[in-house]
C-alpha cells in the first residue's frame, strides 16, 4: 500500500517539487495539497494521512500552530516539518510539539533522497 500524503506549503514551486519527487519514487499517494496552515489540518482531518509535509511559516495558520491541531485530529499521522534551517529555534519546538522528522529545504538533498528518506520512517510498518 502506498503512504498516503498532505503536502503543506505556501509555496506552489516547493509542493510542484516534492509532489513530482514523491510520485516518481512510487511508493507515496498524495491525497492533499495547502497552501496554508488551516487547509492543512482541514485536509488531514478529512483525509487522515500516514504522513504531512509541514511547512513552518504559512499564512492563515503557521505550522508550529498546526502541529496541536493535527496532532488531535489525527494522533497516527506523521508529521514531516519542512523549513528553510533546520537549526532555526522553532524546529526545535516543532519536535517538541510532536513532530516525527525534520527536513530541511533547499538542502544538499535531492527530493529524491527526501522521498528515500520518508520512506524509510515508514519501514516495518506496512
Amino acid at each position: 500500500m502506498p503512504i498516503r500524503v498532505v503536502l503543506a506549503d505556501d509555496s506552489d514551486d516547493v509542493r510542484d517539487m516534492l509532489r513530482m519527487a514523491l510520485e516518481w519514487d512510487g511508493r507515496f499517494d498524495i491525497v492533499g495539497e495547502a497552501g496554508n496552515g488551516e487547509e492543512a489540518v482541514r485536509l488531514v482531518s478529512e483525509h487522515r494521512p500516514d504522513a504531512v509535509f509541514l511547512d513552518l511559516v504559512m499564512p492563515v495558520l503557521d505550522g508550529l500552530k498546526a502541529i496541536p491541531r493535527i496532532k488531535e485530529s489525527s494522533p497516527e499521522t506523521k508529521i514531516v516539518v519542512l523549513s528553510v534551517a533546520a537549526a532555526h529555534p522553532s524546529s526545535a519546538e516543532a519536535m517538541e510539539l510532536g513532530a516525527t522528522a525534520m527536513v530541511q529545504k533547499g538542502g544538499a538533498r535531492t527530493a529524491r533522497e527526501l522521498a528515500t528518506e520518508v520512506a524509510q520512517l515508514f519501514a516495518g510498518e506496512r
